[in-house]
């Protein structure tokens, strides 16, 4: 079984957990937020959600599923979670079935938005342990406990508003030089920018951050205005794909190259909701 997921209320602390540290904007346990998605040939992020009666992770369609999202790229996946405890070096991880996961409709695509949610594990009461479905195994669990979002926490589209800042946390893997290595790509990163608009018809947000390959399926949380300090983070989005700048190359010719703009696009939470609630509604 697993130990009971710890779930964070994101609220915003004026102080850091870890005695008299500086303050962080973030409690030191929302660092944990992201959870490593590896396919073997491919890295992605993803994050989970505590429901109910069971545990979630959600992620992108298209991290599992290819372009038609009727085929699965892999039969399976290990997911890699950062213990509660930042100062521990042990990490939750699961292997994923994921031919079983979906055979089983533990694993749903939204039809209408680029999202998908995997039921992970059942709990047996409200603060109980969680029993893992069939396709779920434990490979390792830290001191620690996983950190989960509630369903109070995840604001539907409606709740999004232009020009409030946003922090998103992924797995980028494309950054940095290979020959010199900066960046630990065990450990996520944070990068922070506003809600630049929305596109009402596919009920995306466009934001004003830049993402790279393994971003994709990572969470995006709104901070409360500088007039409402102190107000809850809330999930807003799941991080889909980074917006392109087509530019001509050199010298000219009939193809364009495509560079990032600095742009992304998150899918609103309107179909991890909705997916949720699919799973809660069956006894």
């Amino acid at each position: 079984m697993m130990r009971p997921a710890l779930v964070v209320a994101l609220t915003l602390l004026l102080s850091s957990t870890l005695g008299a540290q500086l303050p962080r904007q973030l409690p030191d346990d929302n660092l944990a937020y992201p959870v490593l998605v590896d396919l073997g040939t491919t890295t992605a992020t993803g994050f989970f959600v505590r429901g109910q009666r069971h545990l979630f992770l959600v992620t992108a369609s298209h991290v599992f599923f290819d372009s038609t999202r009727t085929k699965l790229k892999r039969p399976s996946a290990v997911t890699e979670a950062l213990s509660t405890d930042p100062t521990e070096a042990a990490k939750n991880i699961n292997k994923l079935d994921l031919v079983t996961l979906r055979k089983n409709g533990d694993l749903r695509a939204s039809a209408e938005g680029d999202v998908v949610v995997i039921r992970m594990a059942a709990l047996s009461h409200p603060e109980g342990e969680l029993e893992p479905v069939a396709g779920v195994s434990i490979l390792a669990q830290s001191k620690g406990n996983i950190v989960a979002a509630r369903l109070r926490t995840l604001a539907r589209f409606s709740d999004v508003r232009v020009s409030n800042t946003v922090v998103v946390f992924g797995y980028p893997i494309t950054i940095g030089l290979p020959a010199s290595p900066q960046i630990d790509f065990s450990r996520p990163l944070l990068r922070s920018g506003i809600v630049a608009g929305i596109n009402a018809p596919q009920k995306t947000i466009i934001l004003d951050v830049p993402v790279n390959p393994g971003n994709s399926g990572g969470p995006v949380l709104q901070l409360p205005p500088d007039s409402a300090p102190g107000g809850p983070l809330r999930i807003i989005g799941v991080v889909t794909e980074f917006v392109p700048i087509l530019q001509d190359t050199i010298p000219p010719g009939p193809q364009k190259v495509a560079t990032n703009s600095g742009y992304a696009v998150a899918a609103s939470m309107d179909s991890v909701l909705d997916l949720i609630a699919s799973f809660e509604a069956v006894q």
